[in-house]
């Protein structure tokens, strides 16, 4: 929980020719550090206690462990540190031996954390008064205590297209700010659709991702493929791809010329048509504060462009959406935000040569948050 603190401190006391630090600031510093640590810990051994008042058997064995706690933690400062005792000599102790008392507080503080918050899976983090469960890759919720939870579920990008075709559809996204959570749930995080081969080949969708009974779409291809957000259309074709509805919007046009595609639909807007000067750009994903900022997700692909027409290629909408290319390939959508890949655009040349790919779809991710208990 307070991780970054001590690193930052231990950068600072490491470098302290670098920031010309004098050797009573870094003490203070350290010694600040370790005060502040020590008052969470507290706050959260009292959090335990109210929590668990009335049950006399799980008091009386929490105040046991951390006695125990208290005369490991003595026992191993005095182990590291064998000319020093911490308690004879409390206000006299060094920045070193500070950071190591703070280190052992925090791992004790992340202990009873769990006490207090038995729900487990994906990545636990804390931030605004919030328990936040992050899912990357697949997994399990276990809710030992059931209750309302705030959701955000995104799927994987549909992929760009290759060589002069559309750009990937945001995947799909489902916000849920009052979900009725109990017992074991499954967790799904789609992974982005695969960008098209080089030489006007498609992209495929991207994948579903899901926790319990919500489940998000993943992005359409960049060929107009429908999706959580439908694919850019190719060179020559008038329609994206169709969203589904209310999880995201439609594909942008392609051009009649065939110089120019379509950019794959965002979480928060259409994606742009090609035009006479550029592709269309991947519409903009919208922007959440579930994680404990706001982050941007589910943008779409650029649409791709062909090489002497004059004409640029699409950029990828905010939200993790790849751009697409002209004399290049296009890239990818960012990993975790369920962007959509940019597509390929034709370099020139009579042969394959000129052939661009499209890039993959970013994948999605599941995002659990509740109040800290």
């Amino acid at each position: 929980m307070r991780k970054v603190l001590i690193m930052v401190l231990i950068t600072i006391i490491n470098s302290s020719a670098t920031f010309s630090q004098t050797q009573p600031e870094m003490y203070q510093d350290a010694a600040k550090a370790y005060m502040e640590v020590d008052k969470i810990l507290n706050e959260v051994y009292q959090r335990i206690l109210k929590k668990y008042k009335a049950k006399g058997t799980v008091v009386k064995n929490l105040r046991s462990a951390q006695r125990c706690w208290i005369n490991f933690r003595d026992a191993q400062f005095k182990m590291i540190f064998p000319e020093s005792d911490i308690h004879d000599s409390i206000n006299k102790l060094s920045d070193s031996q500070y950071v190591y008392l703070a280190k052992l507080t925090e791992e004790r503080t992340k202990t009873l954390q769990e006490v207090l918050n038995p729900n487990t899976g994906g990545t636990i983090t804390y931030a605004g008064g919030y328990t936040i469960h992050t899912f990357i890759s697949s997994g399990t919720f276990s809710c030992i205590e059931s209750g309302l939870v705030e959701v955000l579920v995104v799927a994987g990008g549909g992929g760009g297209g290759g060589t002069i075709r559309g750009g990937g559809g945001g995947g799909g996204i489902v916000y849920n700010a009052a979900y009725f959570a109990s017992g074991d749930i499954i967790v799904t995080v789609g992974a982005g659709g695969l960008g098209g081969a080089a030489g006007e080949t498609s992209g495929s969708n991207g994948n579903n991702s899901s926790f319990g009974s919500i489940t998000a779409i993943g992005g359409g291809s960049g060929d107009a493929r429908s999706g959580g957000s439908g694919g850019g259309a190719n060179r020559g074709q008038t329609t994206g791809g169709v969203r589904t509805a209310g999880q995201g919007n439609n594909g942008g046009g392609g051009l009649a010329d065939d110089n120019t595609c379509g950019g794959g639909g965002g979480a928060g807007a259409v994606g742009g048509a090609g035009n006479l000067s550029a592709g269309g750009n991947g519409g903009n994903g919208l922007s959440y504060s579930i994680s404990g900022s706001s982050v941007y997700y589910a943008g779409g692909g650029g649409g791709g462009a062909r090489s002497g027409s004059g004409r640029t290629a699409g950029t990828g909408g905010s939200g993790g959406g790849g751009n697409g290319g002209v004399t290049t390939n296009g890239t990818s959508g960012i990993a975790n935000t369920g962007g959509g890949g940019g597509a390929g655009g034709f370099a020139g040349g009579g042969g394959i040569e000129g052939y661009r790919t499209g890039g993959n779809g970013g994948s999605g991710i599941v995002i659990v948050r509740y109040p800290k208990k």
